[in-house]
Protein backbone atom coordinates (compact mmCIF):
# COMPACT_ATOMS: atom_id res chain seq x y z
CA UNK A 1 0.00 0.00 0.00
CA UNK A 2 1.21 3.53 -1.15
CA UNK A 3 2.58 5.93 1.97
CA UNK A 4 2.47 2.71 4.37
CA UNK A 5 4.60 0.14 3.27
CA UNK A 6 7.89 2.34 3.19
CA UNK A 7 6.90 3.15 7.12
CA UNK A 8 7.32 -0.33 8.19
CA UNK A 9 10.96 -1.24 7.21
CA UNK A 10 12.74 -2.92 10.03
CA UNK A 11 16.48 -1.48 8.74
CA UNK A 12 14.58 2.24 9.23
CA UNK A 13 13.50 1.84 12.59
CA UNK A 14 16.94 0.29 13.15
CA UNK A 15 18.89 2.95 11.46
CA UNK A 16 16.93 5.65 12.93
CA UNK A 17 16.96 4.50 16.34
CA UNK A 18 20.79 4.13 16.48
CA UNK A 19 20.41 7.52 15.32
CA UNK A 20 19.07 8.78 17.92
CA UNK A 21 20.77 7.14 20.72
CA UNK A 22 24.16 8.65 19.76
CA UNK A 23 22.22 11.92 20.17
CA UNK A 24 20.55 11.64 23.23
CA UNK A 25 22.55 12.82 26.63
CA UNK A 26 22.52 9.13 28.93
CA UNK A 27 22.45 11.81 32.01
CA UNK A 28 19.22 13.31 30.93
CA UNK A 29 15.84 11.85 30.98
CA UNK A 30 13.47 12.36 27.97
CA UNK A 31 9.90 12.06 27.32
CA UNK A 32 8.59 10.73 24.22
CA UNK A 33 5.27 12.96 23.13
CA UNK A 34 2.61 11.60 20.87
CA UNK A 35 2.34 13.53 17.60
CA UNK A 36 -1.26 13.95 15.95
CA UNK A 37 -1.92 15.27 12.89
CA UNK A 38 -5.11 13.91 11.13
CA UNK A 39 -3.39 10.53 12.14
CA UNK A 40 -2.21 9.43 14.71
CA UNK A 41 1.81 9.02 14.81
CA UNK A 42 3.76 7.45 17.73
CA UNK A 43 7.65 8.51 18.20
Amino acid sequence: MKYVDEYRSPAVARSLSEQIAGLVDPGRQYKLMEVCGGHTHTI
